[in-house]
């Protein structure tokens, strides 16, 4: 499979997600990660230390998809949460 064709099916898993913008919500788990592994003094690799769009690929897909199976997970055990 190629990037592109890889990227294509994250991309429709990731819109068909309860409504949520999944994209948004990796942005943010991104700063957030960064943040408090600055606060527990845990060093970051310097290549993520970045804003979400210039982290590499595979480490956007990676906050993209660990998002999207949140979402799921959460909608799915509503009521046991």
């Amino acid at each position: 499979m190629t990037n592109i064709e890889e990227w294509d099916k994250i991309k429709k898993h990731i819109d068909d997600v309860k409504g949520i913008d999944v994209y948004n919500m990796a942005k943010e788990f991104h700063v957030i990660y960064e943040q408090e592994s600055m606060e527990e003094g845990w060093n970051t690799q310097k290549k993520c230390r970045v804003s979400f769009d210039k982290l590499p690929e595979k480490n956007k897909k990676v906050m993209l998809r660990t998002c999207a199976r949140m979402i799921e997970w959460i909608s799915n055990n509503q009521e046991d949460i």
